[in-house]
């Protein structure tokens, strides 16, 4: 059984940690949540990823295993807290301490 794993955030999401992902097979990316719609949409269409969305707490919503949080130092604390609080493993991009 591969794990789910959810990336939260486009940029570095997008360019390196979806293809990365993608070479390990006991990953599956199944879920992208970038800042808008549209742009969460396209990467989903792009690497052909079931789910898609603009609001990270919708990703709470699907089952995955595990995170990659790749957003910004400023918005990245209520994220990670949330996953941390839930036990969900995760890997940020930028420290936030």
């Amino acid at each position: 059984m591969k794990l789910r794993l959810g990336v939260i955030g486009g940029g570095f999401g997008r360019t390196v940690v979806i293809p990365a992902a993608r070479q390990i097979p006991e990953l599956e990316v199944s879920g992208i949540c970038t800042r808008t719609p549209e742009s969460a949409k396209e990467i989903a269409t792009v690497f052909s990823l079931p789910f898609h969305t603009s609001d990270w707490r919708q990703m709470l919503t699907q089952k995955f295993d595990l995170f990659y949080v790749g957003v910004p130092p400023l918005v990245q604390e209520d994220i990670l807290e949330e996953l941390i609080s839930l036990k969900f493993p995760l890997s940020a991009k930028s420290p936030w301490a």
